[in-house]
């Protein structure tokens, strides 16, 4: 019961100094990734939504002047 709470103390004392160990977050390096993940994403997207905008525009001109 000794060797078990010698344990559980130790691993409580490190746990500890783990704890309150600085936390640092590089919000630069997260940010570039979504930067980098959201370009992307726009540049393929661009060219449907604007076939599909052009299809919208030709459809709608067609009935105005087909009257």
């Amino acid at each position: 019961m000794k060797k078990l709470l010698a344990i559980v103390a130790g691993l409580s004392a490190v746990a500890s100094n783990a704890m309150a160990a600085d936390i640092t977050v590089d919000y630069s390096t997260i940010a570039t990734g979504l930067m980098s993940q959201a370009s992307t994403a726009i540049t393929a997207a661009l060219p449907v939504l604007g076939a599909i905008l052009g299809i919208v525009l030709g459809v709608k001109l067609f009935k105005k002047f087909s009257k």
